[in-house]
């Protein structure tokens, strides 16, 4: 079982635990066979997301440790990585500096035979044995303080480095300051703040600082080491879906395969995979890129791989990763032992295409992998984009070559057989049934060759189907990422054409399902919320900044007690966006009195509901009712237009108003002493605060104090 040692815990300097600590802790105490996936179903908390999801293992689980390795992990936070390495290497030992979240760890594999848990800091700790690798995932950023001078980042490096075996190897993982995401208006994943990294940190860095790709090779290179690779996680770090290299950038088909994601929706102007296209085509992607993966070494040999694809989101079964490497090699490998069935069944059904006189990526079997040679032509998906716009016959004609090839995959079987066919539904046009229907005959499973289609990645497979679901995919999913294909090639013209126009929602409805299943949506329904910020809200955003003006309201430096009656009865209503922040614990009339005031005087208003962590750290406990739950009650009030939480990053009413562009800022007459100072700051951006008086008689202070005493 995992072992746990404290010689080198400092208690005084790492006491401290937070409600994301408290609550990993109960989860993982409480869990079966580690097993969280039930768990983060219903977990909208993203930092005990990222605790405990098994996406994490993205960055890592493609990559090729060597055999009977001994790994280090720095910091190893929760264990989100700790089990992955345990799998890969012979003897691993963890560093943590809090003895709270070793003893996650240690719980979390406590089955674990091959791990050393160590608690303290990594410098205090003289390790004899060297490692063959050692691995720092989102470290580096804080081990320097918040200090922009690269010498204390490289002094650091370096002095890690004395345990490493000469030929080993440093692998880290770092947020990139100038990432597309920053710019998308995502906040900064250290200071919580919008545009922070980019304008520098002009408030403070909060003891964390990101880097640029320059500013990492100059760290690097300070520190001494020789031979180094930059690999570029995306959408970042911490969620991995791709892996690139300057030997194998992004093609214009990234959208198509990359799914963003935003924990937090309320700041975002657009979202990022809008600019990939021209990112690519102008060659400034590295610049842009959300992270960086370094690997690196003072004496010994970088890994081969120039490039992984990881669908670590599709349960042990179906995930694989897609690996690159420099030898011109691409190896399809099972991400887990359940998995390996799965991958020689793939094997098969390429084999069965081909039998059947498709083109195919050549390939053999290599124990557990598959193994192909990479083909340099463009994807199918590019060379259909281009056609739509420029040459409509020539689309059409490769939609039809499509088709004939769907035919030509497999036996047709009786139309009797279509497993699709309900009462409602038997009479419909189905055309062909196919024994076998393989659903990824699509662009984007296919290279264009010498005018030739060559086919890969033939996963899955649909028995007694009709061919034209595979059809109605391979045309759905052009016209997605095609932006206004209809105007060149109405979708109406293939529905017609192919006689798919009443069949088109039936297999909508087909799809939908087979994404749900295979992207595990429902276990991942967390994940999949932060992935598509709202396009009415981002709009919003974008709105508010082209309105805002510098022009300054001149007001009486006084509080205003309001009459919201006389605006009631008059139908008038004198500010058009209103914010009222709050706890909001243990819900009361008090509250909802100061929501529908608050409503009274505005035409759209945004209630703040502190974060559990804010209020503990002002009040110095716990709320009784979690921010998820408060933040669902107050939505549900029909005066609350939108809802945003309240953490550090906006406590203070200007920053609340950068965000949110407010009109009034509404509270109730028990406002702290620096409201003077707050209203100074409103007031030269054009806004303002109101007070209203508390209602008397009830306060959630007086329940808790009742709910005390009828306990006692």
């Amino acid at each position: 079982m995992a072992t746990i040692y404290t010689d080198f815990f400092k208690k005084e300097a790492n006491s401290k635990i937070s409600a994301t600590d408290q609550a990993v802790y109960d989860y993982v105490f409480s869990a079966t066979n580690q097993d969280f996936e039930k768990i983060l179903q219903e977990e909208g908390r993203f930092p005990v997301y990222l605790a405990l999801s098994e996406l994490r293992r993205g960055l890592f689980n493609w990559y090729d440790f060597c055999k009977n390795a001994r790994i280090l992990e720095v910091g190893g936070g929760y264990g989100a990585l700790t089990g992955l390495f345990c799998e890969k290497a012979a003897q691993v030992v963890v560093t943590e500096r809090s003895l709270f979240r070793a003893q996650i760890i240690e719980k979390r594999y406590d089955s674990v035979e091959n791990l050393s848990i160590y608690v303290g800091d990594i410098m205090d700790m003289p390790f004899e044995e060297g490692f063959d690798y050692i691995i720092l995932t989102g470290i580096l950023e804080r081990t320097g303080k918040g200090t922009f001078d690269k010498t204390v980042y490289a002094e650091y490096l370096r002095k890690l480095g004395r345990y490493l075996k000469s030929d080993g190897i440093l692998l880290a993982a770092v947020d990139n300051r100038y990432g597309l995401r920053y710019f998308a208006g995502m906040k900064n994943i250290h200071t919580g703040k919008v545009f922070d990294s980019i304008r520098k940190y002009p408030e403070g860095n909060r003891g964390a600082h990101s880097f640029t790709r320059k500013e990492i090779e100059q760290i690097w290179d300070q520190a001494g080491y020789k031979n180094k690779k930059i690999y570029y996680p995306l959408p970042d770090y911490r969620l991995p879906q791709l892996i690139y290299t300057d030997k194998y950038l992004p093609e214009k088909n990234l959208r198509e395969r990359l799914i963003p994601y935003y924990p937090d929706h309320v700041s975002m102007l657009f979202n990022e995979n809008m600019l990939y296209d021209d990112l690519v085509e102008n060659e400034v992607f590295p610049f842009f890129a959300n992270s960086f993966l370094i690997e690196s070494t003072y004496d010994g040999m970088l890994g081969k791989a120039v490039y992984a694809a990881v669908s670590t989101d599709r349960g042990k079964e179906r995930s694989f990763a897609t690996v690159i490497y420099e030898d011109e090699k691409v190896a399809k490998i099972p991400l887990y032992q359940e998995g390996e069935r799965n991958i020689m069944k793939l094997y098969e059904r390429m084999e069965d295409i081909a039998a059947h006189g498709l083109n195919i990526v050549p390939q053999s079997v290599d124990g557990t992998k598959i193994i192909m040679p990479r083909i340099y032509a463009p994807m199918l998906s590019n060379v259909m984009k281009e056609k739509i716009v420029q040459n409509s016959e020539e689309m059409k004609e490769i939609v039809e070559r499509l088709w004939q090839n769907i035919l030509r995959s497999s036996e047709e079987v009786n139309a009797s057989e279509n497993v699709l066919v309900t009462e409602d539904t038997k009479n419909l046009s189905w055309g062909p049934i196919l024994k076998k229907v393989y659903m990824e005959l699509i662009p984007l499973n296919c290279f264009y060759q010498n005018e030739e289609f060559i086919y890969f990645d033939q996963e899955f497979v649909r028995e007694n189907y009709p061919a034209k679901y595979a059809l109605f995919r391979a045309i759905h999913y052009i016209y997605c990422f095609t932006e206004r294909a209809s105007e060149y090639i109405p979708l109406s013209y293939f529905q017609e054409r192919y006689k798919m126009k009443e069949l088109w929602p039936i297999f909508q409805r087909e799809e939908n399902r087979f994404l749900d299943d295979v992207r595990k949506r429902e276990a991942h329904k967390a994940f999949y919320k932060w992935a598509y910020p709202d396009k009415a809200k981002m709009q919003k955003n974008v709105d508010r900044l082209n309105s805002a003006t510098p022009q300054v309201k001149v007001y009486q430096l006084e509080a205003k007690k309001t009459n919201p009656e006389k605006n009631v009865l008059s139908g008038e209503k004198p500010y058009k966006i209103g914010y009222v922040p709050g706890v909001f614990d243990l819900f009361h009339v008090g509250h909802l009195n100061l929501i529908r005031r608050s409503k009274q005087r505005c035409e759209h208003l945004i209630v703040g509901v502190l974060t559990d962590e804010l209020v503990e750290h002002f009040k110095h406990k716990r709320p009784h009712i979690s921010y998820e739950q408060r933040a669902a009650v107050v939505a549900a009030i029909r005066e609350v237009d939108e809802v945003v939480a309240v953490d550090f990053h906006n406590t203070k009413k200007i920053d609340a108003w950068n965000l949110y562009h407010f009109d009034c800022h509404f509270s109730g007459n028990d406002h702290g002493p620096d409201w003077k100072r707050d209203l100074e700051q409103l007031l030269a951006v054009g806004s303002n605060m109101e007070f209203f008086e508390y209602t008397q008689g009830v306060s959630s202070t007086q329940i808790k104090q009742q709910l005390a005493e009828s306990k006692s």
